[in-house]
């Protein structure tokens, strides 16, 4: 455990932006630095008058980005970059502020920061997000694009409901996507600080389907997002063999396609059942076994369960023996409510195990 580089909580709190940001007159614009994120950037000058201390900001935002050059970009209602700082609104009511360095990227989630309080100030209303000490954010340094802030941001909230079984979920601040915030009596969470753990995995498809099945409310639409997951790396291994037959100087340019058709109509099983039969540990075997999905402890009676559950909810292949299963509105431990947290955890030691590291 360490520091984080971005403080959890400000005091006094994020709006008074005179206590927190360096602000210096720059011939027709202002110079706004904030130290803790290592940024300066150049705002125009205010529709409003205004005399230090009592400083009220609300420049157009998109004047803010032309002063600058590319160095700031605001993500619609939800965030903004600058350089390789980046920060988005989280909702995380009664969840602990947390923080992960993972190799050269460090991702917090706390309070929202003085230059969220002062860039989103054109837009913020009390009376419908709250004071700024009560809204959260993700804090992201170290991501050098777009891509990586994405990858950043999902390993460390996927990390994140690991340890807490609970997830920061993005939000805009605009009337169409309010959401409940804290009550301005509530205790803000505790403090924690930042985990040292292992790199980004840069796999962004997995690292999507994963984090959308951990944000479904629904328990199918979980299951098929961390089957999902399941089949990326599933088939991985097919497509080194669609490398060799595409670099095999036997195969004439008449056949290659047939011979990439017989290696994706090959029983689709195999692949899958290799990954269960790697994946699977003592626990999760023995975490299926008291669920009563399998009768004992055999990664390959999991591996076909899992694959017949799976034709169960997307198909329903009845010439195969598959029938397809829609579970009551009124049964509370419906299958797919058994299966879910089995796939979420095939899924995540898949994807810790073999998804590729952003050094």
């Amino acid at each position: 455990m360490t520091k984080p580089t971005i403080p959890f909580n400000f005091d006094p709190p994020p709006d008074n932006h005179v206590h927190h940001l360096t602000i210096v007159k720059q011939g027709e614009n202002e110079l706004v630095t904030w130290a803790p994120a290592g940024v300066t950037f150049s705002v125009p000058p205010s529709k409003y008058s205004r005399e230090y201390p009592d400083f009220s900001w609300s420049a157009s935002r998109d004047k803010v980005e032309e002063s600058n050059s590319g160095l700031v970009k605001f993500h619609t209602d939800n965030g903004f970059s600058i350089g390789s700082y980046h920060e988005f609104l989280v909702y995380m009511r009664n969840l602990p502020h947390h923080g992960f360095r993972m190799g050269r990227v460090e991702v917090t989630f706390g309070q929202a920061t003085p230059l969220m309080a002062f860039l989103f100030d054109e837009i913020h209303r009390s009376k419908h997000y709250g004071e700024w000490a009560s809204i959260s954010t993700a804090r992201i340094i170290g991501a050098n694009d777009i891509e990586e802030v994405e990858l950043a941001f999902s390993n460390a909230a996927i990390r994140y409901n690991k340890k807490y079984n609970g997830l920061p979920i993005l939000w805009e601040m605009n009337l169409d996507d309010v959401v409940p915030l804290y009550d301005d009596d509530e205790e803000s969470p505790a403090v924690s600080e930042v985990l040292v753990d292992g790199p980004v995995i840069r796999d962004m498809v997995p690292i999507r389907f994963f984090h959308k099945g951990l944000s479904q409310e629904d328990d199918v639409a979980a299951c098929l997002y961390f089957y999902r997951v399941l089949e990326f790396y599933a088939f991985s291994s097919m497509m080194r063999e669609f490398a060799k037959a595409r670099h095999d100087t036997s195969i004439s340019d008449d056949y290659f396609p047939g011979e990439i058709l017989k290696l994706i109509s090959r029983d689709e099983k195999g692949p899958l059942l290799k990954l269960v039969n790697q994946a699977t540990d003592d626990r999760l075997m023995e975490d299926a076994v008291r669920a009563g999905l399998i009768e004992s402890a055999s990664t390959n009676l999991l591996g076909e369960r899992l694959y017949a559950f799976r034709n169960s909810i997307v198909h329903g292949k009845s010439s195969y023996g598959y029938e397809l299963h829609a579970p009551s509105l009124f049964e509370k431990q419906s299958l797919p409510r058994v299966w879910k947290p089995i796939l979420r955890s095939l899924s995540r030691i898949v994807v810790e195990r073999f998804g590729r590291k952003l050094l």
